[in-house]
């Protein structure tokens, strides 16, 4: 006789409903699998599902009961018959037959003698379309300096998170005429930390379910409105990520250009392997292998499942750029590096990719000299519709203090930021613009005024005020869908909550709430003596004054493969 793969045991004494069936059980790999055994596994499964803190005994009842309510607390059990461990399931096979939706058997569950307190949620600070997040677990914990692993974070007990997740919608641009977007800031304003967060969302092997947060134990609505989800991208834990740090490509020995293409050339198989040995389940019906180029990599992810298919996210874009002579650098490694990983965007392997790096000083648009790198990019660095993606805003200040400071300790840390920024304007009313502070700083200041030791005396920030879109890495048609983007959720919310929006645009036009951190007068800022250095006065270069010796090498789009 077989064993009864339907067969299901309950727990006693357990307030929510549970149930678990044989057929979920690794006994059944056994030749004669017992009750015991049935119940060592039902156990191990109760443990890690459930966190009551109901124990498991060895009792079991065979019961028959149909379950009438969720829960099992007080269930009479008098009637029933027990039965001993070393049972075997299919001596069970004629008692449960033709018997459905019921509880078969019933295990003895023992309350604990404390209730376990409920787990506690992830608290969200917001202020107006920014957030904060803290880790539940510990007492509030600023990131270090060189933390840039958005995963590693998310699960460390009491890490403050300033929320980014909203802007994962850009990386949809590979749809449009421009493919690949790029981001430049400064040193300090958290490009590798927003590049992380990209990857932990999209990466097959740890993306996060509902909230951005593992075992996050919040009921999903707390993070559902407009800040701190990744639904508008559809890609969750689909995609394999290439990731390419250029700050690990050595070419401090490459003097000639040959010597400069080799190293280029390792480097980029030496991420293509990194790569295809971290998901080198997801490749079908081929050899295994110790290294294998970038193009072996794309031709296993043209023969694979629509969920194998690659973000690529390139952080430190421009750090070869920094020494040694630009103009052969620029040209080596968009032919070497930079083509490849466009040609598999235009050929459908790649399907989404974000580009960070610094600033190159006397060199406003990187690599744009060359046409193939300009016309495969959407440069978004210093245009308004991106500009608060990095470093840390002022309504991102106002919620990171409000997580840091108690109202007793009266810390105002925008006011702290903006006055050792240098930056003399009046605080705006609402809603804050314009200006984004380095995040290395703010936690520098913020470290400082917790344990009261002297503040530092600068501050790098950037201004997004006066800036307009540049002209012209974009088509107008681009730039267009972008805008829509980003704006269409919000159209969304108008439309759907029309009288809560409307309220919310006139509590905008009116006078301050008590909590902003606005000047004496209200008033916007007039001036700001603390405005980064424009890029708009600088274009990128034309189709006319590009290098000529580097042509478009990248397929069509409409490529089949």
């Amino acid at each position: 006789m077989s064993v009864p793969g339907q067969l299901a045991c309950g727990i006693t004494n357990h307030e929510d409903f549970y149930m678990y069936r044989v057929f979920s059980s690794t006994c059944m790999d056994r030749e004669h699998p017992t009750l015991g055994q049935f119940i060592t596994d039902l156990r191990a499964n109760h443990d890690a599902d459930c966190s009551c803190g109901v124990q498991v005994s060895e009792r079991v009842w065979l019961a028959l009961c149909k379950p009438t309510e969720l829960s099992t607390i007080d269930h009479d059990t008098s009637r029933y018959k027990l039965y001993e461990p070393d049972t075997l399931l299919e001596d069970f096979a004629p008692l449960i037959d033709g018997k459905r939706a019921m509880f078969h058997l019933l295990a003895e569950g023992i309350p604990p003698k404390e209730k376990p307190l409920p787990p506690e949620p992830i608290q969200v600070v917001r202020e107006y379309e920014s957030a904060v997040f803290r880790i539940p677990g510990a007492l509030p914990k600023l990131p270090d300096n060189g933390d840039v692993d958005y995963k590693a974070m998310c699960a460390r007990p009491g890490s403050l998170i300033v929320d980014k997740s909203r802007f994962v919608t850009l990386a949809r641009s590979n749809d449009l005429p421009g493919w690949v977007p790029v981001l430049r800031r400064p040193p300090g304003f958290g490009k590798s930390m927003l590049l992380s967060m990209f990857e932990s969302y999209v990466d097959r092997d740890c993306a996060y379910h509902g909230p951005p947060f593992p075992n996050d134990p919040s009921p999903h609505y707390t993070l559902s409105a407009r800040v701190g989800r990744f639904f508008s991208l559809g890609l969750q834990g689909l995609l394999l990520v290439l990731h390419l740090d250029l700050a690990q490509l050595d070419l401090a020995d490459a003097t000639s250009e040959a010597e400069l293409r080799s190293a280029c050339q390792r480097f980029l198989t030496a991420c293509a392997t990194t790569c295809y040995k971290r998901y080198q389940s997801a490749f079908v019906d081929h050899a295994a292998r110790k290294e294998i180029t970038l193009s072996d990599l794309v031709e296993l992810g043209y023969g694979a499942s629509h969920t194998s298919k690659f973000f690529v996210g390139i952080d430190n874009y421009t750090d070869p750029l920094l020494s040694g002579d630009r103009q052969l650098r620029e040209r080596v490694v968009v032919e070497e590096i930079f083509s490849p990983l466009f040609g598999a965007f235009a050929g459908g392997c790649v399907l989404r990719g974000l580009i960070v790096g610094g600033d190159v000083p006397g060199v406003p648009w990187p690599y744009c000299n060359i046409e193939l790198f300009r016309e495969s990019i959407l440069e978004l660095s210093y245009d308004a519709v991106s500009f608060d993606m990095l470093g840390v805003t002022e309504p991102e200040l106002v919620a990171l203090g409000k997580v840091l400071f108690s109202a007793e300790e009266n810390v105002d840390l925008l006011r702290q930021i903006r006055h050792i920024a240098g930056v003399e304007s009046p605080l705006p009313t609402t809603p804050y613009w314009g200006r984004t502070y380095s995040t290395r700083d703010v936690l520098a200041v913020a470290r400082a005024l917790r344990n009261g030791t002297p503040a530092p005396k600068f501050v790098n920030s950037v201004t997004g005020k006066d800036y307009v879109l540049p002209t012209r890495t974009m088509r107008p048609e681009v730039e267009a869908e972008l805008f829509e983007a980003f704006s269409h959720k919000k159209e969304i919310w108008a439309q759907e909550c029309p009288d809560l929006y409307a309220r919310l645009q006139q509590e905008v036009k009116k006078k301050p709430r008590k909590s902003d951190p606005v000047s004496d007068d209200g008033s916007w800022p007039d001036s700001d003596h603390a405005a980064a250095p424009s890029f708009a006065d600088s274009p990128p270069p034309s189709s006319s004054d590009s290098d000529e010796s580097v042509r478009s090498t990248v397929p069509s789009r409409t490529t089949a493969r």
